[in-house]
């Protein structure tokens, strides 16, 4: 108990987004769509594609 009391107390600000991911998806009940999530994350981080000048005026 003294231990997990210690890690509660830590400032989190400066986690990696990779630590975040992993912490949320722990706060998840619904396990079966972790997996999804750890997909979406990973194409995120290698999504390559340009977005076009139409998609950036969009908005």
């Amino acid at each position: 108990r003294e231990c997990v009391a210690e890690v509660m107390k830590r400032d989190n600000t400066n986690d990696t987004p990779t630590a975040v991911i992993y912490g949320t998806n722990q706060k998840v009940p619904d396990k079966s769509i972790v997996c999804d999530m750890a997909k979406l994350y990973i194409g995120a981080c290698y999504n390559t594609t340009i977005p076009s000048s139409s998609a950036k005026n969009a908005h």
